[in-house]
């Protein structure tokens, strides 16, 4: 457990909301997808923008 700024207790770290996870992992893909097209790695930045598009279907669902 760890302390909150209030000083109360938050719950265990694998309690995490699901969506907060994959929210965080979606902004991982973003910037690795900056990273590479300013590298001129266009197909590792396409590649990551794939990653954050079905992290975010897988959470979301996708519209058909």
């Amino acid at each position: 457990m760890r302390a909150n700024k209030f000083g109360e207790f938050s719950g265990d770290h694998d309690d995490e909301d699901p969506a907060a996870y994959v929210i965080n992992e979606v902004r991982q893909f973003l910037d690795m997808a900056e990273v590479a097209a300013t590298k001129g790695d266009w197909s590792k930045a396409k590649q990551a923008l794939v990653e954050a598009r079905l992290s975010i279907e897988d959470l979301v669902g996708s519209e058909q």
